[in-house]
């Protein structure tokens, strides 16, 4: 194994959620009965939220979608299982009353999480149906000309800073929320279940959120084109008269860091981080797209796949599978380099976007 390899699992292990679940939950424990028990409760709820999203990533991770689904319905049942038998105390009095707390503490969120992610999988199963009744959809594809890829599709462009700092507060306030909520309301809290409370959130909060999310985005939704040359990788963000076009990206492959290609894996993306300078992420899942569109992004043709790999970017599956058995519009594609790898600074996107002259 080259220290490449033991980097790249170094990161996978640094990056799983199951490794800060246990991280969160022994913290918990000498923090619980203590005079700061409220941070070892926010650390509960956060072990509990991991564990669940390990366990739903892992149930998405599954090849066969109706046994992915069958088990996310049986999982799903053994968390509410599981809740009302905690809320019964089935747990023995030998045990010490901080594991206890713990456990009923994180398995609010693990249970929430389950359910909602399952409901989001029947939602979006009844509204592909609806779909399919109404309008045959087709996804976006690839074409090429000569040694031209093209994909043209509506997205929403961003920073992957700022991507990534929006994902981390809506976090924030969702266990916010949740925290207030059990503090302040603690008497009616008591009064209801542990899943109810995250349904209701969910529901009163968690929704007209959501809602406030997909309007911003659709207001903002431009159309995007990406173009993969013999050596460059340029993104290019065009006018709604078409008529001009501000280039996002626009790098030779040896400058890009990792190209993370989720076609499935929500929300449905392109990640593109360079060598050096801020990383662009295009959120086509989110954006408005034209009646009879798929939410589904085509998967790399395998010419321009094998392309990005002679230049030095190795691939795998984001989810943890073999890229080598990826295929069809399913594919969640990662190409990562080795940091040591890349030598050449990149001039920043805004840089570019000042220098490169508009194409007509």
């Amino acid at each position: 194994m080259t220290a490449g390899h033991g980097r790249i699992h170094m990161r996978a292990l640094l990056g799983h959620p199951l490794l800060w679940a246990v991280l969160c939950g022994l913290a918990a424990l000498r923090l619980l009965g203590t005079n700061v028990d409220f941070a070892g409760f926010l650390l509960c709820l956060i072990a509990g939220w991991l564990v669940a999203h390990a366990v739903v990533r892992g149930l998405m991770a599954l090849r066969s979608p109706g046994l992915s689904f069958g088990l996310h319905v049986g999982v799903a049942a053994a968390a509410a299982a599981a809740l009302f038998l905690l809320t019964r105390g089935v747990i023995p009095g030998a045990v010490d009353a901080s594991v206890t707390a713990a456990l009923s503490f994180s398995a609010v969120p693990a249970a929430g999480w389950i359910w909602l992610t399952l409901i989001g999988r029947v939602s979006g199963l009844v509204r592909a149906d609806s779909a399919r009744r109404t309008a045959r959809l087709v996804s976006p594809d690839w074409t090429r000309t000569n040694d031209v890829w093209e994909l043209r599709l509506p997205a929403v462009a961003l920073r992957l800073s700022t991507y990534r700092g929006v994902v981390g507060i809506l976090f924030a306030v969702a266990a916010g929320v949740l925290s207030v909520f059990v503090v302040v309301f603690s008497d009616v809290a008591m009064r209801m279940s542990p899943l109810m409370i995250v349904v209701v959130l969910g529901w009163l909060i968690g929704l007209p959120i959501y809602g406030a999310i997909l309007l911003i985005a659709r207001a903002r939704t431009v159309e995007v084109l990406v173009r993969v040359t013999r050596g460059r990788l340029v993104i290019e963000r065009t006018t709604e008269e078409k008529t001009d076009a501000t280039r996002v990206v626009d790098l030779a492959f040896g400058e890009v860091r990792a190209l993370r290609w989720a076609a499935r894996d929500a929300p449905t993306r392109v990640e593109v981080r360079p060598v050096a300078g801020s990383g662009v992420v295009l959120l086509f899942g989110l954006a408005r797209r034209p009646a009879g569109m798929a939410a589904t992004l085509p998967a790399l043709p395998t010419g321009l796949r094998r392309r990005l790999e002679e230049a030095g970017l190795s691939a795998r599956a984001s989810r943890g599978g073999d890229p080598r058995g990826l295929s069809g519009r399913d594919a969640d594609l990662l190409l990562t380099r080795d940091a040591s790898a890349s030598a050449r600074s990149l001039t920043p996107v805004g840089e570019r976007d000042r220098q490169a002259p508009s194409a007509r």
